[in-house]
């Protein structure tokens, strides 16, 4: 009677313990129960996958413990993106964004979906997706081609800030460029503001 006692005692300490954490090695790993171990589990399978995890849609199908890099795990997609996807983003943004615009505002050719508004005679507001204007660097250069004014050496087109600049253009947002464009009297040394097309580019 004693003996039949202590294994009855004896199996209710197991089956408490066996509630957090099951000893795996030797023995079967119990789905749903917080398994542990003192060596690598291997899974072999000699005709394919040897391991195939479904979880809830929005939901991991599996979580690691720590940020230490996992040798030879490849991944398909990256944030849902293919290699080839990303490749050519990081390709376009390391590209020079530019624009020819014409006297009008008016943007005749383009790479970066930049937007122009002639706002004032001669001062016009230049967006650039994702690119901030206190930030980056950008250049203008009159287009003669596409300007109301005859060549004769006297014009320019320059990029100022969107605050402080000459004729305090009023753009809509601080991150736009602004480019002012005229004749100077180099001798004189005075400005007539005036629409004349040029060329923007924006460094990436």
């Amino acid at each position: 009677m004693l003996k039949k006692v202590a294994w009855f005692v004896a199996g209710i300490i197991v089956a408490s313990s066996m509630g957090t954490a099951f000893a795996a090695n030797g023995g079967s790993i119990v789905i749903g129960r917080s398994n542990s171990a003192t060596a690598t589990t291997t899974l072999t399978n000699s005709k394919g996958t040897a391991l195939k995890l479904n979880s809830k849609s929005g939901t991991a199908p599996f979580a690691v413990s720590n940020s230490t890099k996992v040798s030879k795990l490849n991944a398909d997609l990256i944030d849902g993106k293919d290699s080839t996807t990303l490749v050519n983003q990081a390709t376009n943004a390391a590209r020079s964004r530019w624009a020819l615009i014409d006297y009008n505002g008016n943007v005749l050719r383009q790479y970066g979906g930049i937007t122009v508004e002639n706002v004032v005679t001669g001062g016009y507001c230049i967006t650039v997706p994702g690119i901030d204007a206190q930030t980056h660097a950008a250049v203008a250069t009159v287009d003669y081609d596409n300007s109301t004014t005859t060549f004769g050496g006297s014009q320019f087109a320059s990029v100022e800030m969107s605050s402080g600049n000459v004729l305090s253009v009023p753009c809509s947002s601080v991150s736009d460029f602004v480019v002012l464009t005229g004749t100077k009297d180099i001798v004189a040394g005075t400005s007539d503001f005036e629409n004349i097309g040029f060329s923007f580019m924006v460094a990436p």
